[in-house]
Parts: C-alpha cells; structure tokens; sequence
C-alpha cells in the first residue's frame, strides 16, 4: 500500500491541476449518475462501505465514461 501511495503521490505532482480538476468533476457526476455515493463511504470508513465504493468504481461502464469523458 505504501508504494502504491507514494506511486500516486509522484504522478499527482506530474498532474496538470486544471485537468485533473476536470477529471475530478467528471468521474463525481459519473458516479452521482450511477448510485456510487464516494464520500458516504469514505466518511463513514466502514470496511464494507469502502469495498463497495471500490467495486463500484470497478464496474466497466463507469472506467468507459471516465476514459471518454477526459
């Protein structure tokens, strides 16, 4: 986990902000429109909650809108 961490954390400094900003507002709005509720899970940090959120992220349609939507 630590080096998946510290992976992201590198690509985020590479990260143009305006796009990533973008990025960010669409996959909200995809996964508002497909019933994923991301900051329920990640508030209530419940074990479930959280692998549901990760499972919901999973699903093919949502990674296709997100490829086409940025």
């Amino acid at each position: 986990m630590d080096i998946t961490l510290a992976r992201l954390a590198t690509a985020l400094s590479k990260t143009d902000s305006a796009r990533f900003d973008q990025f960010s507002d669409t996959l909200v709005r995809l996964e508002k429109g497909m019933g994923i509720d991301t900051e329920a899970a990640i508030t209530s940090g419940c074990k479930e909650s959280l692998c549901g959120l990760v499972e919901g992220l999973k699903q093919r349609e949502l990674i296709r809108e997100i490829m086409f939507a940025v």
